[in-house]
């Protein structure tokens, strides 16, 4: 349903204004997955904010806005899949957060074996929407460890802030977990 409004609104948009085929599905594709990802994004919020996980919910969704979209990996073959892995994992770093006391030493090792993960394996090319130039690749690498790093940083240098520091720690560990995927990457050369 959701699908058949945005492509009605976009097909009407784009005659009104004179758009070629390629332009209106690429506005298609652009509005479905923006929607999907607001509905995803809105859901999640309300359940964790009635659980009084509101705060680590955000801290979780900025992180992974940040930083999954430049990096690559896990993804589900439909939106519902992916509304519930979603659930699940965020609900995963939450317990994790909550349940672990990482000291300062373990959350710089933590930090930095998954930087070195993440400077190794990004960025994770999804089949399904594959990129292919080599600058968008590189650039998408770029972004990818500099979003994380200044995560990184920030888990260190607020440590004594405990559930956002390992609220940080544990995203990003549980982010590197889901670059090993089914998904083969492609090979930098």
């Amino acid at each position: 349903m959701i699908e058949k409004i945005v492509n009605c609104l976009i097909e009407d948009l784009g005659k009104h204004n004179n758009y070629n085929e390629i332009q209106i599905e690429q506005m298609k594709y652009v509005t479905k997955v923006i929607t999907y990802e607001l509905i995803k994004f809105t859901l999640i919020l309300l359940i964790f904010s009635l659980l009084g996980l509101f705060k680590e919910c955000v801290l979780i969704s900025i992180f992974m806005i940040a930083t999954k979209p430049f990096t690559g990996g896990y993804h589900e073959d439909s939106q519902f899949r992916c509304f519930i892995a979603t659930l699940i994992i965020i609900l995963f770093i939450i317990l994790l957060s909550k349940n672990t006391n990482l000291n300062i030493i373990s959350s710089i090792i933590l930090n930095l074996i998954s930087i070195f993960c993440i400077y190794n394996e990004i960025p994770i090319i999804n089949e399904k929407m594959p990129l292919t130039r080599k600058e968008l690749i590189k650039k998408n690498r770029v972004i990818g460890i500099t979003n994380t790093l200044i995560f990184l940083i920030i888990s260190i240098v607020m440590f004594n802030v405990k559930w956002l520091s390992q609220t940080i720690v544990w995203t990003c560990v549980v982010q590197v977990m889901l670059l090993f995927n089914k998904y083969k990457k492609e090979r930098r050369e």
